[in-house]
């Protein structure tokens, strides 16, 4: 099946994603998910997966920018060196029935295209079942990094994965991502 990916540039496409969201985040795993909503100030970027036969929205990934939310990076035992470009990946959502066919790597490699590097972001960070995150895809084959704590989130227990974009792009590299003491929530809500 072939699938093709889209910026979100309306307020219908950006419906259209919230509705995959609302089926997979809300309906499936039971889970209220902080609202996003469609920027046009440069803060927030979508994309949407869909379908080639049928043009169907089937997939949705968010890039939020983070840079200067000091209080969310410690809230995930992140720490990026001053004037760093941050940006968060988010609400990856792909609905049951497409799932195992690439659709979140496809994602991912077109936020960093479209996004993360035409913007200059100098990490990138998402949010990762802590059971999976270091045998992941990102790790892998996007060169992602997983801390070493886990945190009870949104999304239940999750590891925080980053990578620095600035490797990619041949600029400084060598920061300490991780804080040495994070102030980690104890886990309330199982997977």
């Amino acid at each position: 099946m072939q699938i093709f990916v889209e910026n979100v540039t309306t307020a219908s496409m950006f419906r259209e994603i919230s509705s995959v969201r609302r089926k997979v985040f809300e309906n499936e795993w039971l889970k209220k998910i902080p609202p996003l909503t469609l920027e046009t100030t440069g803060t927030a970027w979508h994309l949407v997966a869909r379908t080639a036969e049928l043009g169907l929205p089937v997939a949705a990934l968010s890039v939020v920018e983070t840079t200067a939310d000091h209080s969310l990076h410690r809230r995930y035992a992140l720490h990026f060196p001053d004037n760093a470009r941050v940006a968060r990946l988010t609400q990856l959502a792909v609905l049951t029935s497409f799932r195992g066919l690439g659709i979140p790597r496809q994602l991912i490699s077109e936020a960093i295209q479209r996004v993360v590097q035409p913007q200059n972001f100098d990490f990138t960070w998402l949010l990762f079942d802590a059971s999976r995150a270091e045998s992941c895809t990102l790790v892998a084959d996007f060169d992602y990094s997983a801390s070493p704590y886990v945190l009870q989130t949104e999304y239940g227990l999750c590891r925080v994965l980053t990578r620095d974009e600035r490797r990619s792009h041949g600029r400084e590299i060598g920061a300490n991502l991780w804080m040495t003491e994070p102030k980690i929530q104890e886990p309330t809500l199982p997977l």
